[in-house]
């Protein structure tokens, strides 16, 4: 809702959040593992929230208004819980967001296994 007239399902933010947690656990750089986790999701509305997001962190050099953009332009639940735990990267330790992001998988999981249903 809000963002375009295709749904963004929770496949999709399963697929864009693994693809997240892999990049960060490489280099832990949010802007940075949003957005090569957004080059591997197809086109769509998802894609382009991300991108939205991940240049206007590179064009203000400010988090905050990155994820100002990102609450702005959606009001699903689940990319708002996203963008939760990518903001409580800047003050938790990498261990402390390898398990939050551990357990938002293990949630969007469960969530996708019911939409199949």
């Amino acid at each position: 809702m809000g963002w375009g007239s295709q749904k963004i399902t929770a496949r999709q933010i399963l697929q864009l959040v693994l693809g997240f947690r892999a990049a960060y656990q490489l280099r832990p750089a949010v802007f940075d593992s949003l957005k090569e986790s957004a080059k591997k999701l197809p086109e769509g509305p998802l894609r382009d929230l991300a991108n939205v997001v991940v240049e206007t962190f590179f064009l203000t050099s400010s988090a905050q208004r990155a994820f100002e953009e990102l609450h702005k332009r959606t009001d699903n639940m689940l990319l708002q819980q996203f963008a939760y735990i990518m903001e409580m990267s800047e003050s938790a330790s990498d261990e402390s967001m390898a398990e939050a992001l551990d357990a938002f998988v293990t949630r969007l999981r469960h969530i996708e296994d019911l939409e199949r249903q």
